[in-house]
């Protein structure tokens, strides 16, 4: 059968990949609207990348979801006004890591029982680990986020433009300048 044009597939990665380039934008803009828009983001991206045999991405989106959910309400801070930008706590900063960091060969293993064939296995898991690390303290305003969505980001434009999703590495590009800009915006305001 001849296929002319992209696929419906190739068309929710445009979308995706262009709320995700909306949502970070505001988020570096600390606009509480990245929230919603990511989450829209995420439920694309999962069907995507699961397509694409990134299942720890795909789960990942699902994860995000939630997290997202609670950022925009940690944002919100209904009766106490917006949760201001602040350096995380040391400790509560490494706990995360640490926690990542357990969790990490429990994750491996299970996409391997869930898709054996699933592409780029062990950096896929580790990405998706820091990218929770990175949400949860988005969610919380820690500017340190901004040093976790760097480090995944250069990771990431490979390992996507190697299993094909071009559009999403060229995103995760974008997203490199973002994240700079974002640092410099959450830290002059963190100075303000």
């Amino acid at each position: 059968m001849l296929s002319f044009g992209p696929s419906w597939i190739e068309l929710l990665e445009w979308l995706a990949a262009a709320l995700s380039l909306w949502c970070v934008w505001l988020a570096a803009k600390n606009r509480i609207l990245n929230w919603p828009v990511s989450m829209l983001a995420s439920c694309l991206y999962a069907y995507v990348f699961y397509h694409a045999g990134l299942v720890s991405d795909a789960v990942l989106q699902g994860v995000f979801l939630g997290f997202q959910a609670y950022g925009w309400v940690q944002w919100a801070s209904p009766g106490k006004g917006p949760l201001p930008i602040s350096h995380g706590p040391v400790k509560t900063l490494l706990l995360t890591l640490l926690v990542a960091a357990i969790i990490y060969p429990i994750w491996v293993q299970g996409v391997s029982r869930l898709k054996p064939d699933a592409s780029f296995i062990w950096v896929d898991a580790a990405l998706t680990l820091l990218s929770i690390s990175a949400l949860f303290w988005q969610s919380r305003r820690f500017i340190q986020n901004w040093y976790l969505w760097v480090l995944v980001d250069v990771v990431y434009v490979p390992m996507y433009y190697a299993n094909g999703q071009t559009v999403t590495a060229v995103l995760y590009a974008l997203f490199l300048i973002l994240c700079l800009n974002g640092y410099r915006s959450w830290k002059a305001e963190l100075a303000g």
